[in-house]
């Protein structure tokens, strides 16, 4: 477990950086999680919409919070999802090209 936590404390950390200042804020997380909870900024856009958008345009598939808020899917629709549990090589080239995806989507928006 002790490498498992070391690699998500380091993807967190490359995480925050590179998606700083972006349509998405990290949502600091109560336990330890190996996914990035990722609140979107804009209260006009919809996760579902812009999990498409990030995957059409960048091959980087996240998930919509839709899936964890089974009582009330569009309190989800306000949060992303990003595993963290990845070699950290191919999760920085990843959040990178998310956060392309983000910025193309922000100026569109």
């Amino acid at each position: 477990f002790g490498s498992v936590y070391s690699l998500l404390i380091k993807n967190s950390k490359i995480g925050k950086k590179i998606l700083g200042g972006s349509l998405l804020e990290y949502q600091e997380p109560q336990a330890s999680v190996s996914v990035m909870w990722l609140k979107i900024t804009n209260p006009k856009v919809k996760a579902t919409d812009l999990q498409k958008y990030i995957f059409e345009h960048s091959g980087v598939y996240v998930l919509p919070g839709t899936y964890f808020f089974w009582k009330n899917p569009k309190k989800g629709q306000q949060f992303i999802r990003v595993a963290m549990a990845r070699d950290t090589d191919v999760f920085t080239k990843a959040v990178k090209k998310l956060r392309k995806a983000l910025d193309e989507y922000e100026r569109n928006i």
